[in-house]
């Protein structure tokens, strides 16, 4: 079993942990004129490319061309939370799991903050902050989880965006190829 960044979301939301602010208001009206000025956006804010043509199908566009929403209804983001919140679905007790399992994790730190941190103000960096220290401790926590009792390490990339596998391809295809058992050298 491979898992890219695919943590045990059950409970990372907990109802007592302080969310930091996130991206979302830093995208107005100037920002979604166009795919490219959204794209642009997308890559100060959240460290990526979006929407790839992959994803276009998911926004809505007038007939200026300027981003006028999700083509995804909003009860679907909803469902989704709840579908991984520790009251529906108990954590993972990888303990049980007895097959050799491969981690590749964006390892947040205390150092390294979201993309968008810069961009917020200075009363939302403070409460980024404060949020900041409990969910990289939960972070860290879970990959421990994960690691324990696995006869393979997994691979962690500080600092690295949620998108590790887009980012940093080479190191991923590099510890999935060993983990397969395939030569990774030039012969």
């Amino acid at each position: 079993m491979v898992y890219l960044d695919a943590l045990d979301l059950a409970e990372r939301f907990s109802p007592s942990r302080l969310e930091p602010p996130g991206f979302d208001s830093l995208f107005t009206s100037a920002t979604l004129t166009s795919l490219w000025t959204y794209q642009a956006a997308s890559a100060r804010f959240v460290a990526q490319r979006e929407p790839n043509p992959a994803v276009c199908i998911g926004v809505q566009f007038d007939s200026h061309g300027a981003i006028t929403g999700s083509t995804t209804p909003d009860w679907v983001s909803a469902k989704l939370l709840e579908g991984v919140a520790g009251s529906v679905n108990p954590p993972v007790n990888w303990a049980t799991i007895a097959a050799p399992r491969l981690g590749i994790f964006a390892l947040y730190t205390l150092e390294a903050r979201q993309a968008w941190y810069w961009y917020l103000t200075a009363a939302e960096q403070a409460a980024f902050d404060e949020a900041w220290p409990p969910i990289v401790a939960w972070y860290q926590e879970t990959i421990r989880k994960f690691a324990d009792h696995n006869p393979i390490q997994p691979l962690l990339l500080p600092g690295a965006p949620h998108y590790v596998y887009i980012n940093h391809e080479t190191d991923v295809v590099l510890a999935m190829r060993k983990f397969f058992g395939l030569p990774v050298g030039g012969n």
